[in-house]
């Protein structure tokens, strides 16, 4: 399955821009958002013998109630703990957990210490981002620059 509006010349525009600027494997640092509400647990199916009505424990419900997004960073080796971050929406907040203003936090207070300096070639010098609205904010590019790593963006709508 691929999105109509992806187009292959941006997928290669994009992979051309990492291979002329990533000279080891451990200079990738790559950002994204996932969230949790409280319908993402639940379990929608289920077995059961014919004639019988499947039974569907509910583990720890309660938490099942809350909402919230994991900001990540992960290189080669998995997830950069100390670059992830759990961000909760509260009741009375408007759409969304995470907002231009959160990420340029997020930015500043666990990516930015983590990162490396590119014309090091040193890990984490290459931080891949999508084109998610809330990345494109002078304040987190100016971050991530001035620590001295590198930004690369995916082509839009791109499953890579």
């Amino acid at each position: 399955f691929r999105a109509r509006q992806a187009h292959v010349h941006e997928q290669e525009a994009f992979w051309l821009r990492l291979i002329q600027n990533v000279h080891n494997i451990e200079q990738i640092i790559i950002l994204d958002e996932t969230h949790m509400s409280r319908n993402a647990s639940r379990r929608r199916r289920a077995w059961a013998k014919k004639g019988h009505t499947p039974v569907l424990p509910t583990y720890f419900k309660k938490y099942f109630q809350k909402r919230y997004t994991m900001i990540g960073a992960c290189n080669i080796n998995g997830f950069i703990i100390e670059a992830c971050e759990v961000v909760e929406r509260h009741k009375n907040a408007g759409r969304g957990t995470v907002d231009r203003e959160r990420f340029e936090a997020y930015v500043e207070q666990c990516l930015v210490p983590v990162l490396g300096r590119y014309d090091l070639q040193e890990p984490h010098s290459v931080v891949i981002l999508n084109n998610s609205t809330i990345h494109f904010s002078a304040r987190s590019f100016d971050l991530i620059k001035n620590a001295g790593a590198l930004i690369i963006l995916t082509a839009p709508y791109s499953p890579h």
